[in-house]
């Protein structure tokens, strides 16, 4: 599954929490940081849709900075 995480500012400070953060999930195989439409792609495996939606409710959106979050599965 591939998530694109958009952050309030792309300031120093702010890239290096959430970069520092991601790093803890275990389910985070890789978070690039991105130009354009999103600050970072970020590519996670997960057992099912309901990790999923857990992963972005429960972690993602409460990383300070973070506004935006958009799923979608590879085929």
């Amino acid at each position: 599954m591939i998530i694109q995480i958009r952050l309030h500012k792309q300031i120093e400070r702010a890239l290096e929490v959430f970069e520092a953060t991601m790093q803890r999930y275990p389910e985070v195989m890789e978070c690039n940081r991105m130009s354009r439409d999103a600050d970072h792609l970020t590519r996670v495996v997960l057992r099912d849709v309901s990790s999923l939606e857990r992963l972005i409710v429960d972690e993602l959106y409460k990383i300070p900075g973070v506004t935006n979050v958009r799923s979608r599965f590879t085929l």
